[in-house]
């Protein structure tokens, strides 16, 4: 997986999609969940688009991101998944009796 480098801001309404230019990549901002609060984020491949969005205003959230997914991949927020014990039903046409 490619890390990807995380921007924030709370004074844009996070469901109003903002594009960002930049010389490799166009990035567009997506509402995310970070440490309680729905912000606008972008999300960039580049460190250097990245620099970029700071210098323009947005703030860096890239550890707090990571923390926040390690969190909730580890194995103790992990549910079981208990199977049917019963007959799982088929799929598609029964087959025809024969005779």
């Amino acid at each position: 997986m490619e890390k990807l480098y995380i921007s924030r801001r709370f004074d844009r309404d996070p469901n109003l999609k903002i594009k960002f230019y930049a010389y490799s990549e166009t990035v567009t901002s997506q509402p995310l969940e970070i440490e309680g609060k729905v912000v606008s984020a972008m999300m960039c491949k580049s460190i250097n688009t990245h620099h970029r969005l700071i210098k323009q205003g947005w703030k860096d959230c890239t550890e707090a991101y990571y923390k926040q997914l390690q969190k909730e991949n580890s194995p103790e927020n992990k549910t079981k998944v208990v199977k049917n014990s019963g007959t799982a039903k088929k799929r598609g046409r029964p087959k025809a009796k024969r005779k």
